[in-house]
């Protein structure tokens, strides 16, 4: 049956559901990606266009380049900062909210 998007017909096969994937996905985005803000927005963008199955480990897999650390900073503080940037620009271009 022919779908409408790539997303439809990649999850109509069960190809979105393997974590595989998104690392893949997010690995090579980084490498193309210089600046922490564009990876933030593609981020953001392709977790609200094609919702991976467990966001939050990727979150946490490429916090390091979400928000990279600042000298002496606890990995919590870290993941706190990289919330925030996240929220701001949910807010700002989609009018969501992480909560």
């Amino acid at each position: 049956m022919p779908r409408a998007t790539f997303v439809e017909a990649a999850t109509a096969r069960g190809l979105l559901e393997s974590m595989q994937m998104w690392y893949d996905l997010f690995r090579d985005a980084h490498r193309e990606i210089r600046s922490a803000f564009a990876f933030r927005r593609f981020f953001i963008r392709t977790l609200i266009t094609s919702s991976p199955p467990n966001p939050m480990d990727l979150l946490r897999r490429y916090l390091f380049k979400l928000a990279p650390r600042i000298e002496d900073e606890s990995e919590d503080h870290q993941l706190n900062r990289a919330l925030q940037h996240l929220e701001y620009l949910l807010r700002r271009f989609y009018f969501k909210s992480c909560r």
